[in-house]
């Protein structure tokens, strides 16, 4: 099941229950304090949110599209327990499908990823998601981003 609201318990669970890449991604990005302050900025953001259960109704994935100042730029985040990988098919097809909506109105979509977050990587290039490294980022972290192809003057 996959909804858009935003519950403060089920955020809690995932970010208590971390993959353990995505929670060494988010002490570099945040801090120690990442499960408060994510909860936070969560909780406080208008970003399009997403939310994955289980068929017992247990939270495994979380996302999300942010704006960017820029026009038809769009940042997107994932954070998930090592149940996706039980839910993997369904998290594909469900991520794909919200990945084509937010293609058709933005040109570029980008965010930085652990360098060793090998399963979101896996996924991000079957998505098309091209990556590279930028010196002006922590050594830990990557540039991953999809960019519409051109097509003549717009």
């Amino acid at each position: 099941m996959i909804t858009s609201n935003k519950n403060s318990d089920d955020i809690l669970y995932i970010l208590n229950n971390l993959r353990f890449e995505d929670k060494l991604e988010a002490k570099i990005l945040v801090g120690e304090d990442y499960v408060n302050k994510t909860l936070e900025h969560i909780l406080n953001s208008d970003d399009k949110f997403f939310l994955a259960k289980d068929k017992e109704n247990i939270p495994y994935a979380m996302g999300g599209i942010s704006k960017t100042e820029e026009k038809g730029v769009a940042l997107i985040w994932l954070l998930s327990t090592d149940k996706i990988v039980e839910h993997r098919h369904f998290a594909l097809k469900k991520i794909k499908a919200e990945l084509d909506k937010v293609r058709e109105n933005n040109w570029l979509i980008y965010n930085f990823i652990f360098k060793k977050n090998y399963l979101a990587k896996i996924w991000l290039k079957k998505f098309g998601f091209a990556f590279v490294e930028l010196r002006s980022i922590p050594d830990e972290f990557e540039l991953f981003y999809w960019k519409r192809e051109s097509r003549g003057l717009e």
